[in-house]
């Protein structure tokens, strides 16, 4: 009779051994899979850090010389804010619209213009450091009262440096077109009369831009 006991009881304890074991193989086995989904998934935060932004920004300033021929030789500042996109066609082209300010000193006054445009950026070779050739198209509203703005138009020649996947430097030089009409008080035998006279202002410089 006890020996029955101990077998019996040795049976019992040995069944309960084996089904602990097997228990801890599948939660193991559980624990593994769950590990490995969480590795080949990337978090929400990575794919958000990877995923393109829809829309990049690019601010430029230049500066330079500009020339009309009813007002002669004066200086030029400028600043350009655009939004746009920076890939197309798998190759890094830069294609927006924005809005900028012009400020032209000629014969001590200041013309204020404020350009709308639209630019196109592309690179003359597929590297990362490269020649760029731009041109851009707008119309350019003037800020003086005295004067009615009109089509703006430029062109650009610029060496683009690639400082990260989403960061672009650009140092170049450009050529800019301003149409314009200006409202010019003439005296004559005393009476004031205001005569329209169409006026083109030509800037020449150097500029800088960042694109990110």
């Amino acid at each position: 009779y006890v020996f029955m006991n101990l077998f019996l009881a040795g049976g019992i304890s040995g069944n309960l051994s084996k089904q602990w074991k097997l228990l801890a193989a599948k939660i193991q086995k559980q624990c593994t899979s769950i590990s490995q989904e969480k590795t080949a998934q990337p978090s929400s935060q990575e794919a958000k850090k990877r995923s393109p932004r829809p829309l990049d920004i690019r601010f430029q300033a230049s500066g330079g010389a500009v020339y009309a021929s009813e007002l002669g030789w004066g200086g030029q500042m400028a600043v350009d804010f655009m939004l746009g996109t920076k890939k197309i066609q798998d190759r890094r082209i830069f294609l927006g619209a924005g809005i900028g300010y012009r400020a032209k000193f000629l014969n001590h006054t200041t013309y204020s213009f404020l350009p709308l445009q639209a630019i196109v950026s592309m690179p003359l070779l597929d590297q990362k450091h490269a020649p760029v050739l731009g041109m851009s198209i707008g119309y350019g509203f003037a800020l003086n009262q005295s004067t009615q703005g009109g089509i703006c138009t430029a062109a650009e020649l610029a060496w683009n440096y690639t400082i990260s996947p989403q960061t672009d430097v650009q140092v170049g030089a450009f050529a800019e077109w301003q149409q314009a009409q200006l409202d010019v008080i003439q005296t004559i035998n005393g009476n004031e009369y205001i005569t329209h006279m169409g006026c083109n202002f030509l800037a020449i410089g150097v500029k800088l831009a960042i694109s990110f």
